[in-house]
């Protein structure tokens, strides 16, 4: 076998194992996209619902709803009252409990005696 038709064939192994190796990068970067797409849809659905006495013993019921488009929505409700108290924030990291009762103080200011 000549020297030519060597290199040659060197040429084409290399430049078929490159398209092998960027084929495989495509599906594994296709794969990640993919899966990153579900978990980021499994966080913005989250979804809690608790109550907590707040200083006055008093009893509130908060919510907590991270909404499909990305923004978070939350309520309070003071134990037998009418009045909901609700918040629409632009999309944001997810807020925890204490959070979101620390952003209903205004709100549910304690009972002063």
């Amino acid at each position: 076998m000549s020297l030519l038709m060597r290199v040659n064939r060197l040429r084409w192994q290399s430049e078929a194992f490159q398209r092998t190796v960027e084929d495989e990068l495509r599906r594994t970067l296709r794969a990640l996209r993919e899966e990153l797409l579900v978990r980021q849809a499994e966080r913005r659905t989250m979804e809690d619902e608790w109550t907590s006495v707040i200083s006055g013993d008093r009893l509130v019921k908060f919510t907590y709803l991270d909404l499909p488009e990305g923004g978070i929505f939350m309520t309070a409700q003071i134990a037998g009252h009418d009045v909901v108290y609700s918040v629409l924030l632009p999309p944001a990291l997810p807020l925890n409990r204490e959070a979101v009762e620390r952003r209903f103080d205004h709100e549910c200011p304690p009972i002063s005696r």
